[in-house]
């Protein structure tokens, strides 16, 4: 369903192709709401299926911050996904830059492969520009997301579209407090407006302010 996130062309696809579809499966509400209003869908061919992930036990924290050579006395804030101007990597920059002069010991890793090798290079060029390269680092494509989550104290997605964020759901399964833009069904997943007994750890913000990172 994320490509009905795109423009004209897909539409015109999905046009060609609905009549032979049964039904559909979005990964969250909001996907599938959006799906009904771009598309006109009858909600009846719809079913939501929500991102999950298995649980599993996670390496001790202490064993994967000296695995990964984290100091114990850095706060390691990260965010996991393609670089891409979608999930505005350079929103937490902005934000890193701000931070960091009160709180020497952030340090932010970037997780994930380059989606955008011209918005991969700005942010680059971001971290250098201010001064950030010892307290943000890119790190690529990791296979050991797992252990980067075990380590790390917060999972921060300042996304400015997603469905339902897997990483997030991830995080969350790790035992990690989360901060996400308020966008697709990030609400749901952190229990807002639900009895706080029940809503888990994490904070919700605004994304529009990082719409200007998107072309």
């Amino acid at each position: 369903m994320s490509a009905t996130r795109l423009g004209s062309s897909p539409l015109d696809e999905f046009r060609r192709v609905d009549g032979l579809v049964a039904g559909y499966v979005a990964v969250s509400q909001s996907v599938a709401d959006f799906t009904m209003r771009r598309f006109a869908v009858d909600p009846g061919r719809i079913v939501v299926i929500r991102n999950g992930t298995e649980l599993h036990p996670f390496e001790d924290r202490a064993v994967a911050r000296a695995a990964l050579g984290i100091p114990d006395d850095r706060v390691l804030l990260v965010q996991v996904g393609r670089i891409d101007p979608i999930k505005s990597q350079l929103a937490l920059v902005a934000a890193m830059k701000r931070l960091v002069p009160q709180r020497p010991e952030l340090l932010a890793w970037i997780v994930g492969g380059v989606g955008s090798a011209a918005y991969a290079l700005r942010v680059q060029r971001a971290i250098a520009r201010d001064g950030l390269a010892h307290a943000v680092v890119s790190t690529g494509e990791r296979d050991d997301v797992p252990r980067i989550l075990a380590a790390a104290d917060l999972l921060v997605m300042p996304s400015v579209i997603e469905g339902l964020s897997l990483a997030a759901v991830e995080a969350m399964a790790a035992g990690l407090p989360v901060v996400l833009t308020r966008t697709g069904d990030a609400e749901w997943l952190l229990g807002e407006g639900r009895d706080s007994a029940d809503a888990l750890p994490g904070a919700l913000i605004d994304g529009p302010a990082f719409a200007p990172h998107v072309d």
